[in-house]
Parts: C-alpha cells; sequence; structure tokens
C-alpha cells in the first residue's frame, strides 16, 4: 500500500472495442485469486484499486497489498479481471506473475554456544598464544573452540555480513597506561566469526578486555549489532612478591601488654602478578607465603592457619607482653610463593622480600576520652568579633598520663538567613577554646552543627556534637543579679542548669557585664547576665518574649 523508492505503482489498463465514452467502455478491475506458484490456495495478497483517468476519460488499476507481506517472500500468480459496464455486462483476464522480494528488515545478530552460551567471558593465560593463533575457550588443553556464530532473518545480500572489533566501543584496564586492545582480530569464517590475536598477550601490559563484536549486512540500507565478550588476561606466575622495591624494608607495629590474645597486622606483601586478580580464582591468584626467619621467634607466631596472613601473635606468653619487662622486640619475616618454610637468618640483609619489623610494647590504654555533655550548645551575635571565645570544651580520659587534643570535624549551616562562613567559621585555640573564626555582621538566623573530636594520646578517639546558634537581640534576654561580677561568672554552669530547669528549654549565658547607673558609672553587687535558649527539639533559638510570657 507505499511508494517504494519513489517509483509510481504500476497502471494496468484493459482495451475495449465499443464506443468510447460509453457505458460499454466502462470498465471495473477486480482480482479473482491470489495462488503462490504450485500451489491452488488463494492468499488474498492483494486487492485492485480503480482510477478513472480524466484526461483520457479511460480508468485503469493499480494493485496495493491487503497485509503485511513480511516472511511472504516468493513468486505468486494474480488472475486480474476487467468487466465493462455494459449489458451484458463483458470481462476479460490475464494472469500476472509478481515476485515479493527480501527486504533487509532483520538486524543481524550474534549467538554463542558452548563456553559462552552462559557467560560472554573467557580467561587466557598471559604468553600462551602465538601471533595469529586462534583464541579458544580457555588456555587448558583440549580447549573447545569459540562458538560465535550470527543469524539474520533475511536472504541473499541482506543475509550476507562481515565482523569485526569496534575498537572505539572496547575497554580496557591497561598497566601504566599501556593495554594491547589492538591485538585482537574478529574475522568471519562461514556463518560465524573467529577471535584472533595478532601479537603475544602479555597481562603485565593489559590485564582484562571488553571487546566491543560488532557485525553488519550488505543489505541497503545495512543494519549491524553489538556484543561484549569479556577477556581476563591470567597470570603466567613469573614475577615473585615483595616488600620494598630496594632497600632495608622496616616497620614499626604497636602491641598492647598484658593481652594474651593480641595481634598485629604487618605490612602486606605486592605480589605483580596477583595486580588485580581475584583471590578466589586459582587461574589469576597465585599464593603468597609468609615466613618468620629471624629475632625473637620464641614469643611470636604467624596468624592464621596457612602462613598467608600478613598478621603476627604471641606465643607462650600466657599473661601477654610486660612492657616493663621489655619494651620492644624485633622479627625479621620472609615473604614468598614457595610453600616451604624458608630458612632462617641471623642478621639483617637488605633484600626486598625480608621484612624488619619492630615491635613496641603500648602501656594499656582502652578508653577514650569522654565528654561531659553529648551535645556541646554555643552561639554568637551579630556583633561578635572574629576571635571571640564562644565555648571551652571540656573531655576527660580515665586513663593515666594521657594528653587530650581536639579537632573539629565538617561543618554543616542549616536555616541561615545571611552569609555565612564554609571554610573554617570555628577553630581550636589554647587547647580546648572553641573560637569564631568570622565577622558575623549581617547574619541573621540559623545554626552550625559540627563533630568535635577528643583524641588521646594513643588516638583513641571520641565526639561531641556541636551546635553553634546565631543569636540575635530578639533571643537575648537580659537577667538582673544581686551578685558581684566575679561570683556571678563563676556560677555560669549552674545559672544554665537551674534556668534549662526552670524553662524546659537549654539556657545558654552570652555574656556578664557589671550593671551601670544612669551615669555610666558600675553598680556595686549588681551584674546582668545576657543569656538565650534553645528549643532542641525545634533546632532554632526561643524568642525572649515567650520566656518572659
Amino acid at each position: 500500500g507505499e511508494l517504494v523508492g519513489g517509483e509510481e505503482p504500476y497502471k494496468i489498463r484493459a482495451q475495449d472495442g465499443d464506443q468510447p465514452g460509453t457505458v460499454n467502455t466502462m470498465i471495473t478491475y477486480y482480482i479473482e485469486w491470489v495462488h503462490k506458484v504450485g500451489f491452488q490456495e488463494d492468499l488474498g495478497f492483494f486487492r485492485a484499486v480503480n482510477v478513472n483517468d480524466t484526461w483520457s476519460n479511460t480508468s485503469y488499476c493499480q494493485l496495493m497489498a491487503t497485509q503485511n507481506l513480511t516472511w511472504q517472500r516468493g513468486t505468486y500468480e494474480i488472475l486480474l479481471v476487467a468487466e465493462d459496464s455494459g449489458e451484458p455486462k463483458m470481462n476479460g483476464s490475464t494472469i500476472l506473475n509478481i515476485e515479493i522480494q527480501d527486504s533487509n528488515d532483520h538486524t543481524p545478530e550474534f549467538w554463542f554456544e558452548g563456553c559462552l552460551k552462559d557467560k560472554l567471558q573467557i580467561k587466557m593465560e598471559e604468553n600462551y598464544y602465538q601471533p595469529g593463533d586462534r583464541v579458544l575457550c580457555a588456555t587448558d588443553q583440549n580447549a573447545l573452540e569459540l562458538e560465535i556464530l550470527v543469524r539474520d532473518e533475511d536472504i541473499g545480500e541482506n543475509r550476507d555480513f562481515t565482523c569485526d572489533i569496534d575498537y572505539e566501543k572496547s575497554t580496557a584496564v591497561p598497566v601504566n597506561g599501556v593495554d594491547q586492545l589492538q591485538d585482537f582480530e574478529l574475522k568471519r569464517e562461514s556463518d560465524g566469526c573467529v577471535l584472533y590475536v595478532n601479537s603475544i598477550i602479555d597481562r603485565e601490559s593489559g590485564r582484562r578486555y571488553n571487546l566491543s563484536l560488532h557485525v553488519k549486512d550488505k543489505g541497503t540500507p545495512p543494519r549491524e549489532s553489538w556484543e561484549y565478550l569479556e577477556v581476563i588476561v591470567t597470570n603466567a606466575f613469573e614475577a615473585p612478591p615483595y616488600f620494598c622495591l630496594e632497600g632495608m624494608c622496616k616497620e614499626t607495629v604497636y602491641m598492647k601488654e598484658n593481652d594474651p590474645d593480641v595481634t598485629s597486622m604487618f605490612l602486606e606483601a605486592i605480589d605483580p602478578d596477583n595486580i588485580d586478580s581475584d583471590p578466589d580464582d586459582d587461574g589469576t591468584y597465585e599464593d603468597v607465603f609468609y615466613n618468620i626467619v629471624g629475632g625473637t621467634t620464641s614469643f611470636f607466631e604467624l596468624g592464621g592457619t596457612n602462613r598467608m596472613n600478613n598478621s603476627i601473635r604471641l606465643r607462650n606468653l600466657p599473661q601477654g607482653l610486660d612492657r616493663e619487662d621489655v619494651p620492644e622486640y624485633q622479627l625479621y619475616i620472609d615473604v614468598t610463593n614457595d610453600p616451604s618454610v624458608q630458612p632462617p637468618i641471623s642478621e639483617q640483609i637488605p633484600r626486598n622480600y625480608t621484612l624488619y619489623l619492630t615491635i613496641i610494647v603500648q602501656d594499656e590504654n582502652d578508653n577514650p576520652p569522654e565528654f561531659k555533655k553529648a551535645i556541646t550548645i554555643a552561639s554568637f551575635t551579630q556583633n561578635d568579633e572574629k576571635g571571640k571565645k564562644i565555648a571551652v570544651i571540656e573531655a576527660n580520659d580515665v586513663d593515666l598520663n594521657e594528653t587530650i587534643t581536639y579537632s573539629l570535624g565538617k561543618f554543616a549551616w542549616n536555616d541561615t538567613d545571611g552569609t555565612v562562613s564554609t571554610d573554617e567559621p570555628f577553630k581550636i585555640e589554647n587547647g580546648a577554646d572553641l573560637i569564631l573564626n568570622f565577622k558575623p555582621t549581617g547574619l541573621n538566623s540559623g545554626y552550625c552543627t559540627f563533630r568535635i573530636y577528643a583524641h588521646d594520646k594513643d588516638n583513641n578517639t571520641n565526639f561531641t556534637t556541636a551546635k553553634v546558634y546565631v543569636i540575635t537581640n530578639a533571643f537575648q534576654l537580659p537577667v538582673s543579679f544581686n551578685n558581684g561580677i566575679r561570683e556571678v561568672s563563676n556560677k555560669t554552669e549552674d545559672i544554665e542548669d537551674i534556668f534549662t530547669s526552670v524553662y524546659q528549654y537549654s539556657c545558654v549565658v552570652d555574656s556578664t557585664t557589671a550593671e551601670t547607673s544612669d551615669s555610666g558609672e558600675a553598680v556595686e553587687g549588681q551584674t546582668i547576665v545576657y543569656m538565650h535558649f534553645i528549643d532542641e527539639t525545634q533546632n532554632e533559638p526561643v524568642p525572649k518574649n515567650v520566656i518572659i510570657q
């Protein structure tokens, strides 16, 4: 029912010898039957469309398909009848032969059998194939060939195809920026495609490839499709493991005293053959074994059960280590791919597969610093200057001889109105003072949350969550005390606790100042405390009129 390729459909005319322009020459066309050559079934694939040619005052017909002709390729006979309108009606007929040709309406697709049927992945051992070799399912003896077939429901040139590797769509896992992607080639052979290598594939020049297999037919217009085949290059196990590249390989580890079950990890060796390999895959991973070959071998042994664990533990020490007896020990540890036990050495020799381990016995320290409050609340006003101390951080450690240091975590501003400092709005000075580190002019509201970390000398760490609020005059409540400023200042925490209990909002004292007379002189024994309150459920300061009411 459509024009194809811009061509005009055939015009089929019948001739009538009667007088032109009369009903005797008014011709109507119809199809009596449609048979596939060699068969008698009437298929009804076509109908005759009658067209009046006003220029010549005649009529003709054109054939139109009555249904989609997909899958109906072949030669057909059509009995076309022309009938006039006279009395009696007379007709004539002719048999037309029509060939329904193939259209390139199917895309060629890869079809995989054998080892590729369930998963498009193969493994090849490095250095196994020579240039020009055909790639097999594996590099084991008697490995099967890859079955890469191509399916296309079309025929003729529409089914003919070429296949190759689309290098632009393919990817590789290179080593030091080098890969061998271009050394793989896909060629057509018979009804399928074959994968070849054009050079020796080395795992140190590429670990893994995702090859984009490409097939394209020769129809007009051509159709094409892609599939990805993963190629994993496995080891030939040719490089030994090492701790360091050159010089004396040294490391210091720590083990607590008084603990018979204490363990410590030491430097994990590097095996170049195992880079990007799966430890659970025997084909890509080479086992690495550790051996204690010198030092205080009577008190230490390797962790685990198979000498493949880079850890040490105690032996023959049911009470654990005693720092007051021996503060440190030495161990010499070798690494190898050889599962047999390595011979001992009596002195330190510079070699990259031996680690000289110093074990320092730690004084037991199993308590991190503890903060007095789980949440530390602080605040500042628009009028405060950069550098103002807004809180003193307090944490204690029950362990002896501890030095506590503090650090701040990531800052997060919430519900702000105005410009905030995003780099370092607060900092620690003088060991434990929380300092305002920007000028807050124009910042009308909001609060900042962050963690304050406390670290002891062994880096045991705990934290409190800090909430620092922006306080304006609408939230700051002045309270007069009949006490001197020194006495009031020393009772700041008590004042905060009492007011918090009474008003059920967290009270924060902003400042204390001596009360002044109308002449501006300080009034002895009178102190003004400026405070504000925080509604912690809403994460916002409470207006002072709410407190007053």
